[in-house]
């Protein structure tokens, strides 16, 4: 079975009343703290994962 991120974060979040994901691409800062849905949050991961795109660490907290 293959599973995505995208499908993980799909079935795991929903299911939780209260959750946080952390994206620390270089491992160096958090520049910002987001509150989005499990939508916004996985574009945000997805944008941060494209090709020449300037990549930020964040964090999410659910709304």
């Amino acid at each position: 079975m293959h599973l995505t991120l995208e499908s993980l974060l799909n079935v795991l979040l929903p299911s939780q009343s209260m959750w946080v994901v952390i994206f620390e691409w270089h491992c160096d800062q958090i520049d910002n703290v987001y509150s989005l849905d499990i939508n916004l949050c996985i574009s945000k991961l997805k944008k941060n994962l494209e090709f020449n795109e300037v990549t930020e660490g964040f964090i999410v907290l659910s709304p």
